[in-house]
């Protein structure tokens, strides 16, 4: 049962990517040294890392599992040079690293989370209802190909004009905040 639960939690949590090196170390007692790099703060999302831990079931099938706090922007660089074996990351970091023209060395490994749980928000008082009102509005951006194609798409369909957006680099870690202040939106992902 428990084993059942641990594969099960493992395939569920590590979206991983592997650099596919084989590489692997033996920590002293004889278990093999795995890191996973989060996406993010430690959050919902990471539970079945923690628990899977703490009950010790990786353990019980010879695993040291570390999970490391991300560096800025670098838990899928740090895979792709071979750094951890595993990075929990989201849809529109993945995409592009894997596609790019010079792309990362890297694979997906399991989903997370079962559907993209990424939007656009701001407060109810800036009036962006749809996509084309981010028209003259200060959007704080990861400027990401990828997401700039989208929201350039989406506001083009609604009748908008991306080039009439303020685009200021995405530096929040306090998303209330930042709308309260200094951006009117901002793409986020949402915890569950």
């Amino acid at each position: 049962m428990k084993k059942s639960l641990l594969l099960g939690l493992t395939a569920i949590m590590l979206v991983g990517c592997s650099s596919g090196d084989g590489a692997s170390v033996a920590t002293d007692d004889g278990l093999e040294k795995v890191r996973v790099i989060l996406d993010w703060t430690p959050n919902t999302n990471h539970t079945g890392l923690y628990v899977a831990k703490e009950l010790g079931l990786y353990e019980e099938l010879g695993l040291d599992v570390e999970i490391v706090q991300p560096p800025e922007g670098g838990a899928l660089a740090l895979v792709g040079a071979g750094q951890a074996e595993f990075a929990i990351s989201f849809q529109e970091e993945l995409g592009p690293a894997i596609t790019a023209q010079n792309p990362l060395p890297v694979v997906a490994v399991a989903s997370i989370i079962d559907h993209n749980v990424s939007g656009i928000i701001s407060l109810e008082e800036a009036g962006i209802d749809s996509p084309a009102k981010l028209e003259g509005m200060r959007y704080a951006s990861w400027d990401t190909p990828f997401e700039i194609s989208i929201i350039s798409a989406i506001m083009e369909r609604d009748g908008g004009d991306f080039s009439n957006v303020e685009v200021i680099p995405n530096t929040v870690t306090d998303v209330i905040s930042a709308l309260q202040t200094d951006v009117d939106a901002i793409w986020v992902i949402k915890l569950l």
